[in-house]
């Protein structure tokens, strides 16, 4: 990765492409930027190779100070020979770019110098210090286009010369258990559905996890808030999911009588920059792992009951209109049974 302004301020080559960025939390943006073709060089003159660098506004948060003293020390490398010192960084390359094998290599007191093409590289942290907070832990992936190839050959079929080879989609008598038991439980109460978790273990096994999600809720809550119209944008769509009778507040009565199992959903944020309207979307994170935990594990999943494409691209060709219905806020109007929401608990304080 390289910080974009940086590597506009080098003039580099670069073409244009969009990125997912996945940070601490699950919290994922899509972004558009560039792809740099970057030249090393080792000191001033002598260039190693050029590698591609994806384009992001900031690889850290913070200025990153250095005790080069310290490291010089206990690794028994030369002060001069560890650059580095602080301020923010301009370029990040993976340490197992193929190029960068090192050489030497020492290992001491929970830090690791290898010698690279660019240097000393240093990596790890002393023993005794406590790790600080991560504040921007990144995956980046370059957002691929769309593969039609699929739905190309469905479009062709009965009219190619090469024979239809599509098989009925067939259920195990696994999924057949499990839908049966899924459609038992759905209950139709005026204009509303209510469905069980379809449980395969004891609920009761799960533990209070409430610490882990405030930690959550509170960094979610730090990011939100550096920019107020994200932080105003997501107050107002849990305020809504309240008005809207999707969620209600639990009171201090309720928590002291309930005697059954209680399990907190962890929420984040989605940026979406194209939306206007919507900026940023909340996620509810049910994958979560907590003490070797995940509320997902508890249930039976069921069938994939997507419609077959063939089927579709055959039905659409049958009448002359075509007419597409949506269900607004569709998850949210598939209600849940008391037993079952206090494991579906989650935090916000309005910050």
């Amino acid at each position: 990765m390289i910080r974009s302004a940086f590597a506009d301020q080098l003039g580099l080559e670069s073409k244009p492409v969009k990125i997912v960025i996945t940070k601490v939390g699950g919290v994922e943006e899509e972004l558009d930027t560039k792809l740099y073709k970057v030249p090393l060089y080792a000191g001033s003159r002598k260039m190693i190779q050029t590698i591609q660098a994806v384009g992001i506004p900031q690889i850290s948060e913070e200025p990153a100070r250095v005790d080069v003293n310290h490291m010089s020390k206990v690794l028994g490398i030369p002060e001069e020979k560890i650059h580095r010192k602080a301020g923010p960084v301009d370029v990040l390359i993976r340490i197992n770019y193929p190029r960068f094998h090192v050489g030497e290599t020492k290992v001491k007191d929970g830090l690791v110098a290898g010698k690279s093409p660019l240097g000393w590289v240093i990596f790890g942290s002393n023993s005794d210090d406590a790790l600080p907070e991560a504040k921007q832990v990144l995956h980046v992936r370059l957002a691929e286009p769309i593969d039609l190839t699929d739905f190309w050959k469905t479009e062709s079929m009965g009219v190619s010369v090469s024979p239809c080879t599509c098989e009925a989609a067939k259920m195990s008598t696994e999924e057949r258990a499990e839908l049966k038991l899924i459609e038992d439980s759905c209950e139709l109460q005026e204009n509303k559905w209510i469905m069980k978790y379809p449980w395969k273990r004891d609920p009761s096994c799960l533990p209070d996890n409430y610490v882990q999600v405030l930690k959550k809720l509170e960094s979610t809550e730090r990011r939100l808030m550096k920019q107020p119209d994200h932080a105003s944008s997501y107050d107002m769509q849990i305020k809504e999911m309240e008005e809207m009778k999707f969620s209600r507040k639990l009171t201090e009565q309720e928590k002291k009588e309930w005697k059954g199992p209680v399990h907190y959903v962890a929420h984040h944020a989605v940026l979406r920059p194209e939306k206007k309207s919507t900026p940023i979307r909340i996620v509810f994170n049910s994958s979560a792992s907590f003490k070797g935990h995940t509320l997902n594990d508890y249930w039976f999943k069921g069938p994939d009951l997507l419609n077959n494409l063939f089927g579709v691209v055959l039905r659409f060709r049958e009448n002359t209109v075509v007419v597409c219905g949506d269900i607004t806020k569709m998850y949210h109007m598939v209600a849940i049974p008391p037993v079952d929401q206090h494991v579906h608990r989650f935090l916000w304080r309005n910050f």
